[in-house]
């Protein structure tokens, strides 16, 4: 089988790999059934373990991309950062546990420790803080931007501005004009 540039350091680390090429495996039981998944980095115990067609990830923690079958180009940095992943795409989970429940939605960014863990039926969310991502009044949404703890903090009148996010995802200001002496 085509083993072109791969690096393998562990066992039983690509064990069943038959034309994937262009991996790197670092740790044991690493990319264990990875078949024909190019283009993948894994680094922990149990990272990308059950890899079979998946190309383009970066695992790196223990149980990274654990469960990881078919998803393309996800990045898992953390301990059981997107260990239930099996099929979703384009995913960006920093931290331990980030985005751990997620099984094959696509398309989301945590950052933190257990960030967008109860995402699980949404796709195309950001998530900044050791939030869940599971709101409790308005449950799971797509296209949701949640940062912890920019509310309530104390600003200056006459610097601030009001933000807002418009139809195409882009956060911009609007400043404000102070009220006018009579």
């Amino acid at each position: 089988p085509p083993t072109a540039a791969i690096t393998v350091a562990g066992a039983p680390a690509l064990l069943l790999n038959t034309s994937g090429t262009l991996n790197t495996d670092i740790v044991t039981d690493t990319l264990v059934f990875n078949e024909t998944g190019d283009s993948n980095t894994a680094t922990g115990y149990f990272a990308l373990m059950n890899n079979i067609t998946g190309g383009s990830n970066t695992a790196i923690g223990s149980e990274a991309l654990t469960a990881n079958i078919g998803g393309v180009n996800n990045v898992a940095l953390g301990t059981l950062s997107l260990s239930s992943n099996t099929s979703g795409e384009n995913n960006t989970a920093i931290g331990n546990q980030a985005l751990e429940s997620n099984v094959t939605t696509s398309d989301h960014v945590a950052i933190g420790k257990m960030a967008g863990s109860g995402i699980t039926t949404v796709d195309n969310n950001i998530i900044i803080c050791h939030h869940s991502g599971v709101h409790s009044f308005f449950v799971q949404v797509s296209n949701r931007r949640i940062i912890d703890n920019i509310s309530c903090a104390p600003v200056s009148a006459s610097t601030a501005a009001l933000v807002m996010f418009v139809s195409d995802g882009q956060l911009g200001t609007l400043t404000i004009a102070a009220p006018r002496s009579p």
